[in-house]
């Protein structure tokens, strides 16, 4: 699986001019390094979960097969996103600023959610789709694109009390952000929510 999808935004690189291409290899192998070993949610049936670094890699190409969008600084975001979180202090907005630009750093600080002991986490999550719903509609299709494919790989789970956190959790903050940002990406996260709804109705 992780081979595939890797090949696959590995091919839409030659469609970039040198610079480009290079600065999204250089996102991919930083992503790497930082989620080597985890995994994630294991799938009904498989005998193992995938690599967390497929869903970073899968998010890109959300945004590249799906919407046609070749924006490098929003490929290199999509790639990044999780990598603040779960780099253990490690990767900093700064480092990504510094090696990355501006621009892709202030996504990936606005996609990355805050983590504070001194504020209770439902504030926190509240402060995050705040500033979500006021980022630049860039910033908010790769943060749709994330839901989109993390909500695909919900309907695939046994974790049912996580499919209906996810789901009320998407259709109440993630389905009105969508309608007022992309119709394809509305339509392709109500589907989904459709379908896990149904899903969890018979379970």
């Amino acid at each position: 699986m992780s081979f595939e999808v890797k090949a696959r935004l590995l091919i839409l690189l030659d469609g970039y001019v040198e610079q480009q291409a290079q600065m999204i290899k250089s996102a991919l192998t930083l992503a790497e390094e930082v989620h080597a070993g985890a995994y994630r949610k294991p799938r009904k049936g498989a005998d193992q979960a995938d690599p967390y670094i497929v869903h970073p890699i899968r998010v890109a190409l959300i945004l590249t097969e799906e919407l046609g969008i070749n924006d490098s600084d929003m490929i290199i975001a999509a790639l990044l996103h999780d990598v603040v979180e779960d780099s253990g202090g490690s990767v900093t907005i700064a480092s990504i600023r510094t090696r990355f630009g501006a621009t892709v750093a202030d996504m990936v600080n606005t996609l990355t959610k805050p983590s504070s002991s001194d504020v209770p986490k439902q504030m926190q999550l509240d402060s995050y789709y705040k500033a979500l719903l006021a980022a630049p509609e860039k910033t908010r299709k790769v943060k749709l694109a994330d839901r989109l494919d993390n909500i695909r790989e919900a309907l695939l789970t046994s974790d049912v009390a996580f499919q209906r956190r996810y789901l009320a959790e998407t259709v109440s903050y993630y389905l009105p952000m969508a309608l007022a940002t992309d119709s394809y990406l509305y339509s392709q996260i109500k589907d989904a929510c459709e379908r896990l709804s149904l899903l969890l109705d018979m379970a």
